[in-house]
């Protein structure tokens, strides 16, 4: 519990943060734009010092703030005069019920990842109890069938970032045709 409430009192003073999960390959920087017992909803931030959609994860294994990495991320931030990407949460709701309605209702790109297997590119386009349905998309934006995936499976979802934008560009191309 020490860790949820210090991943909430870094939210509330808007302090950036680097957060690492069960492989200590991948960490993400960015700003934590909600935080409960289901996980957590990051702005994360491109190398580059941009905004990069956001990403949900429930496997934290540790964060890190103040470190070169976050002064850098931060500094970037402020010379590009740019703000974090965010989502409307409401305090007190299930964090991921949240997300996954608003992925529905505003038709977000997301990539999935799901027990440790393949992900998952696309869009939800069914919302059930415990359940999804995501159309799925190809790296060339082409759709490839529907994906019916059980939420509690889900246990890190990349939303609108460069990747999940440029796959909706493509797809919706693809549309036109």
């Amino acid at each position: 519990m020490k860790m949820l409430n210090a991943l909430i009192e870094i939210m509330n003073r808007h302090q950036m943060v680097s957060i690492y999960g069960d492989d200590s390959d991948w960490f993400f920087t960015g700003y934590i734009q909600a935080v409960d017992e289901t996980g957590l909803l990051l702005s994360k931030q491109n190398y580059g010092g941009y905004s990069n959609g956001f990403v949900f994860f429930t496997d934290i294994v540790q964060f890190e703030i103040d470190s070169l990495d976050t002064q850098r991320h931060e500094k970037l931030f402020r010379l590009r005069k740019v703000e974090p990407d965010k989502f409307e949460i409401v305090p007190n709701d299930n964090l991921l019920e949240t997300i996954f309605k608003i992925c529905f209702e505003k038709h977000l790109f997301c990539d999935f990842f799901k027990n440790e297997e393949d992900d998952i590119f696309g869009f939800i386009s069914e919302l059930y109890e415990d359940n999804i349905v995501i159309t799925s998309v190809n790296t060339y934006g082409e759709y490839t069938g529907k994906v019916y995936l059980q939420k509690s499976n889900i246990y890190r979802l990349f939303i609108e970032g460069e990747q999940e934008q440029a796959r909706k560009l493509l797809y919706y191309d693809n549309l036109s045709k």
